[in-house]
């Protein structure tokens, strides 16, 4: 942009015919009209579409960032060098929470308090394509605790 600009002034300084004016030379290139006051001033439909195009362009400007924000413009655009992704959280206690977050090809277990963050655990990630296995329940964890158990003797 800026040798464009600079090609621009080279050639107009460089042209046959020099692009000063004295002041007298001026006044006889100007068209010998009265200059008329009310012809000057906008009209309030001026003002008024002047106003409404401010308001136009402000409300496209904050829509566009809602959407962008709304619908996860980083995620749609690819994440170009985004090695860090926040893979699930989960709620421990009132601001207390356990995050597992994939940096690369391992996964971090973090716990985030109040005022700090604390590593906890250090995991390798799974592959890509491999499904995540899905979480035991609360009923598959006491029936295995009571089968494991072995059975008591009674009387």
């Amino acid at each position: 942009m800026r040798l464009l600009l600079l090609l621009c002034l080279f050639a107009g300084l460089m042209g046959g015919e020099s692009a000063v004016f004295s002041d007298k030379e001026w006044a006889a290139a100007q068209p010998a009209a009265t200059p008329s006051v009310a012809a000057e001033t906008p009209g309030w439909g001026t003002v008024a579409g002047l106003g409404l195009g401010l308001v136009l362009v402000v409300a496209l400007a904050v829509g566009l960032g809602y959407a962008a924000k709304r619908l996860n413009a980083r995620r749609l655009l690819g994440g170009k060098g985004r090695n860090l992704e926040l893979i699930e959280t989960i709620q421990l206690a009132p601001r207390r929470q356990l995050a597992l977050v994939r940096l690369g090809g391992q996964w971090l277990v973090v716990g985030l308090g109040e005022k700090e963050l604390s590593h906890i655990a250090t995991l390798a990630a799974p592959p890509e394509g491999a499904p995540a296995p899905p979480p035991p329940s609360a009923f598959a964890g006491e029936l295995g605790r009571l089968l494991a158990r072995p059975p008591e003797a009674t009387p």
